[in-house]
């Protein structure tokens, strides 16, 4: 046996009596004592019999001080969401909440559609506009995004972002449902729209991309409670997220960030859409 280093390894049972040709069940648990968070470490477990036989078996590890969604979604002016953690640590938990950031919409009446475009020469035509932003160093979270609600069902936007004129970003699925993280830091970014199809008998549409920069200080409009709980290695963490005073027609993000008093060990991001119309 060779634990990855920072860790200790269990297994049961320990030892094993089978038939020529036959199976059996066991299980390894491994159990953090130091290892770096978000890091792999590697060991190994040899089974050995009385005739000088071994088998190896690699064990990798990545140990995180608590796992839980990436990301929730809500609706509306106001409203409530629950996140669930799992700890992987004994000590204190604290919640803090970024945004909610409303999202500053770019918008550009696009002309016909194209297949054209070229990522490594990147240029605006009839069907492709151009934008520019600026993320302050202070950003927590950056997003940018279109919909297939801003558009006429069946219409297929790509969207390519871009630093210092190198392509840091990409969506460009077979919908208009696309979203690119920055996660490059601060700095000048340059962002294009590109109308990769149309649905029959539409030639031309208003086209909106959606930026969102989420930073401090807080806006007050996104709470969670508790703010802080004591919590034990295999716990259970059950958090409640309130959303209030938004503009019901606006998009927004935020995100929660959970720590360990000592550092940030997860993130869950909040995307809040628009009110959904009311059904006579």
């Amino acid at each position: 046996m060779t634990p990855p280093p920072g860790t200790t390894v269990a297994v049961t049972p320990s030892t094993m009596t089978l038939p020529a040709g036959g199976t059996a069940k066991f299980t390894v648990t491994v159990q953090r004592t130091d290892a770096a968070y978000r890091e792999y470490a590697f060991g190994a477990l040899t089974w050995t019999d009385l005739r000088g036989h071994a088998v190896r078996s690699p064990i990798a590890v990545r140990p995180v001080a608590l796992t839980g969604p990436g990301e929730i979604t809500g609706t509306g002016a106001a409203g409530h969401a629950a996140i669930d953690l799992l700890s992987g640590f004994g000590g204190t938990v604290t919640a803090h909440p970024y945004g909610l950031a409303a999202s500053t919409e770019h918008a550009q009446n696009l002309v016909g559609s194209t297949a054209a475009f070229l990522p490594t020469v990147p240029g605006i035509s009839p069907a492709v506009f151009s934008f520019e932003f600026t993320l302050p160093p202070a950003t927590k979270l950056a997003r940018l995004a279109t919909y297939d609600a801003d558009v006429a069902p069946g219409t297929d936007l790509d969207l390519y972002v871009y630093q210092n004129g190198e392509l840091v970003g990409r969506s460009d699925g077979t919908t208009s449902d696309e979203e690119v993280p920055l996660t490059g830091g601060s700095g000048v970014f340059q962002v294009y729209v590109v109308q990769f199809a149309l649905p029959p008998r539409l030639n031309e549409q208003l086209v909106k991309a959606h930026l969102f920069v989420v930073g401090a200080p807080l806006t007050g409009n996104l709470t969670v409670t508790p703010k802080t709980r004591p919590v034990a290695p295999g716990d259970t963490l059950h958090f409640d997220v309130n959303w209030q005073g938004l503009a019901p027609d606006k998009r927004y993000l935020g995100m929660i960030e959970f720590g360990d008093g000592s550092a940030a060990r997860a993130w869950t991001t909040e995307a809040i859409g628009p009110q959904p119309p009311t059904i006579p």
